[in-house]
C-alpha cells in the first residue's frame, strides 16, 4: 500500500528458474517443516509461535493503522491461553479457520475504509480536504488523512498546473491503488490466504526468516545476483498510467532505439491495460520472452508499437563506484560498496573492488582508501570474505554456530594482502549482516579503523535461502545460525560499534535489530585468533600447517595506539566545524521529535560530512609520526 511504486522490470529466464508452486491452505504444513527444518531456534508449533504469528498476520494486513481502532486490535490479540493452545492444535491438524475469521474481520474494516476514502477524496477534488480539522478526533481518520495527504502532494510536485481533473485523476489513482493492494482480501483466493499465513508464520519464528511469492523472490534474486533476464526499462505508476521513468544500458528496451523516457505504456501483447492495476501489467510483460508494447506519447496521436525480446542484463547502478582525491605525492581512494553481489557471469563486489584499486594505482600511489558500507544491507556471504582477503592475508574471518552446535570456519587464503594502506570502514546503522562481518572482521584484525555511526545495524544471524536455487519448489529464507568474527564477538543486537563517532544522516533514525520484532538473543564464543583447525580432517591439517600458517594475519596495533590521538583530532575538527555542528543539531531534534522524521531529508545540508571527516581521519594516519616510524 505504498504511494508509489517503482521497479525495475525483470522477466526471469523460463530456461533456469521455474515458478514456485501456487500453494494452497493444504501445503501450508509442508512449508512449515521445512522452515521447522533449518531453524535455528523453533521446531515445531508452539503457543508462543501461534500468538506470534496471529500478531503478524494483524500486522501485515494494517502496517500503517489505517483499518483498525487500537480497542480493535487489542480485541484480536487478547486470547486466552487456552484459545491459543487450541490454534496451535487447530494449526498442527492443517486447521486454519482462525485466520479465515480474522480476514471476515479485515473485509468489514475495508468496507468502513472505502467510505472514509470516498468521502475525503471528495473533499480533496473540491478542494475542502485540509479545511476538515475534525478528522483529527478519529486515529483511523488521522493517519488516513495523513496517507492520503502524502500521496496526493507528491503526485501534485509533478504536475506543472492543478486543476481540478487532475485532483480527479490522482484521487482515482489513490483509490486504484487501494483497491488492488486489498483485493488479495476480498476475493477469497486460497492462494492469496496461503501465502499470508506462510508470510506471518515466518515472521514468528524471528526477523529475518520469511516467504517469498515468485515476484518476489525474483526481485530478491535480481539485487543479489546484480542481474535479470528482461526488457530493461524501469516503470513508475503515475496518473497518466504506467510510465517508463528510465532506459538501462544495453538493454533490449535501448537497443531497440525505439523506446523513450516518459512513454506509457498502453497495451501489451494486444490487451490494453488502462483498467489493469499495477502487477497485472507486470504478469503480462512477465508472461512471453518477446513482448510487443504499445505506447503513447504526448506528440503523437497513434500508439506505437515496439517488440522487445528480453536477455540478460547486468545492473551497473547499484555496483562498486570509487573516486579518489589527490594528498601529498599520491591520492586516497574511496571506494562507495552497497552489496555483496555475485553472479555467474563473473560479476562480484571481490572482483570490482580489485580492479578499482588496480585502475587507482595507474593513477597515482595509493596513500590510503576510505571503504564506504553506510548503506550496505549485505548480501553474500562468500563475498563478504574474499573482500577481507584483500585486506589481511590468510586468516579467520568468520566463525558460523549452527542450531546443532555444529561450528564452521570461513578464512581467507590470500597467502598476502592485495593492498596494505591506512584503511577507513565508513559505516552507519544501516550497514548491516555481512558489512557488518567485514567491518568488524577488519577492526578484530586492526588493520582498519570504523568511523561513522556509534553502531551498525546488528544483525548477527545467518540466512539459508532457496531463491537463488533454480530447483526450488518454494522461495523462502529462514535464519539457521549466528556468526562471530575472529575475536569471538557476534554483531547480533550490539552492532559493529565505531571507534571513531561520526554521525551520518541515519543517526536521526530508529534503525536496528533491536527495533525488530522477536530479534535473536546476542552472545560471544572464544576468540580464534590462534587457529587450530578443529574443524579440519588430518590431511587438510597438515597441509594448512604447511602453506597456511606460514603467512597467517597478525593482529595490527598501530591504530590501538594512536587511536585516542586520532579521536582527539577528529572531535576538534567536528566542534570547529559550523556547518557539521547545525547538522548534528538537526540530529538530536529529530532524535527528539522521530513524529518528523519523514521532513528531515528535506531539512539537512546536502553536504556528505562523514566522508569528509573519515578522509580527514585518514589523512591524519598517513602523517602523524607513529605510523611513519612503524
Amino acid at each position: 500500500m505504498r504511494q508509489v511504486r517503482v521497479l525495475i522490470f525483470f522477466l526471469v529466464s523460463f530456461s533456469c528458474f521455474l515458478p514456485a508452486q501456487r500453494v494452497v491452505l493444504k501445503d501450508i504444513p509442508f512449508v512449515m517443516e521445512k522452515f521447522f527444518k533449518y531453524h535455528i531456534e523453533y521446531k515445531q508449533v508452539s503457543p508462543e509461535l501461534v500468538q506470534r504469528t496471529i500478531r503478524t498476520y494483524i500486522e501485515q494486513f494494517d502496517p500503517e493503522g489505517i483499518y483498525l481502532s487500537d480497542n480493535e486490535i487489542k480485541e484480536l490479540i487478547s486470547l486466552s491461553i487456552p484459545e491459543i493452545r487450541n490454534i496451535a492444535l487447530d494449526m498442527e491438524k492443517g486447521d486454519y479457520s482462525h485466520f479465515a475469521k480474522l480476514d471476515l474481520l479485515f473485509i468489514q474494516s475495508i468496507d468502513r475504509s472505502r467510505k472514509l476514502r470516498h468521502e475525503m477524496a471528495t473533499q480533496y477534488i473540491n478542494e475542502q480536504f485540509n479545511q476538515n480539522e475534525y478528522l483529527l478526533a478519529n486515529k483511523l481518520k488521522k493517519t488516513l488523512k495523513r496517507k492520503m495527504t502524502a500521496f496526493f502532494d507528491f503526485h501534485e510536485k509533478r504536475l506543472k498546473a492543478l486543476t481540478q481533473e487532475k485532483r480527479e485523476q490522482i484521487a482515482r489513482l489513490f483509490e486504484k491503488k487501494m483497491l488492488h493492494a486489498e483485493e488479495t482480501y476480498s476475493s477469497h483466493d486460497e492462494h492469496n490466504q496461503a501465502v499470508r499465513i506462510l508470510k506471518a508464520f515466518a515472521k514468528s519464528l524471528d526477523s529475518h526468516t520469511n516467504y517469498f511469492s515468485d515476484t518476489e523472490a525474483a526481485d530478491l534474486r535480481m539485487r543479489l545476483e546484480k542481474q535479470f533476464e528482461g526488457i530493461g526499462v524501469v516503470l513508475v505508476e503515475g496518473i497518466e498510467g504506467i510510465v517508463i521513468s528510465n532506459i538501462l544500458k544495453n538493454s533490449p528496451a535501448e537497443q531497440s532505439g525505439q523506446v523513450q523516457i516518459n512513454d506509457v505504456i498502453v497495451e501489451v501483447n494486444g490487451q490494453q491495460v488502462a483498467n489493469l492495476a499495477y502487477d497485472e501489467i507486470l504478469q503480462l510483460l512477465k508472461k512471453e520472452k518477446t513482448v510487443r508494447l504499445g505506447i503513447s506519447r504526448p506528440e503523437q496521436q497513434e500508439v506505437i508499437y515496439v517488440s522487445l525480446k528480453a536477455k540478460p542484463i547486468t545492473i551497473d547502478e547499484d555496483r562498486l563506484s570509487y573516486t579518489y582525491e589527490n594528498y601529498e605525492d599520491g591520492i586516497i581512494g574511496k571506494l562507495v560498496l552497497k552489496s555483496f553481489y555475485e553472479n555467474t557471469n563473473g560479476v562480484s563486489a571481490e572482483k570490482d573492488i580489485r580492479k578499482a584499486i588496480s585502475e587507482l594505482k595507474k593513477i597515482g600511489t595509493i596513500k590510503g582508501l576510505v571503504l564506504d558500507l553506510r548503506e550496505n544491507l549485505g548480501g553474500f556471504l562468500s563475498q563478504a570474505v574474499k573482500v577481507a582477503g584483500i585486506f589481511i592475508s590468510n586468516g579467520i574471518v568468520v566463525v558460523s554456530k549452527y542450531s546443532g552446535g555444529e561450528v564452521r570456519y570461513l578464512r581467507t587464503m590470500a597467502t598476502q594482502q592485495v593492498i596494505d594502506v591506512p584503511l577507513v570502514i565508513l559505516t552507519s546503522k544501516l550497514s548491516a549482516s555481512a558489512s557488518e562481518i567485514l567491518a568488524q572482521a577488519l577492526q578484530d584484525y586492526g588493520v582498519a579503523l570504523v568511523v561513522g555511526d556509534k553502531r551498525t545495524h546488528g544483525k548477527g544471524s545467518i540466512q539459508y535461502q532457496t531463491v537463488t536455487d533454480p530447483y526450488a519448489d518454494v522461495f523462502f529464507k529462514v535464519t539457521i545460525g549466528k556468526y562471530y568474527t575472529v575475536s569471538g564477538r557476534s554483531t547480533q543486537i550490539t552492532g559493529v560499534r565505531a571507534d571513531i563517532v561520526v554521525p551520518t544522516c541515519f543517526s536521526a533514525y530508529t534503525i536496528g535489530e533491536k527495533y525488530l520484532p522477536n530479534p535473536l538473543p546476542a552472545d560471544n564464543i572464544d576468540p580464534c585468533y590462534n587457529d587450530t583447525f578443529n574443524d579440519m580432517d588430518y590431511a587438510s591439517k597438515k597441509w594448512l600447517e604447511k602453506f597456511y600458517l606460514p603467512n597467517k594475519q597478525q593482529r595490527v596495533l598501530t591504530w590501538q595506539v594512536l587511536l585516542p590521538q586520532l579521536k582527539e583530532n577528529s572531535q576538534r575538527r567536528i566542534n570547529n566545524n559550523q556547518a557539521y555542528q547545525a547538522f548534528i543539531e538537526k540530529l538530536e531534534y529529530y532524535r527528539a521529535h522521530p513524529e518528523q522524521i519523514r521532513n528531515f531529508r528535506l531539512d539537512v545540508d546536502i553536504q556528505d560530512f562523514p566522508i569528509i571527516e573519515a578522509v580527514y581521519i585518514l589523512k591524519d594516519m598517513i602523517t602523524i609520526p607513529a605510523y611513519q616510524a612503524a
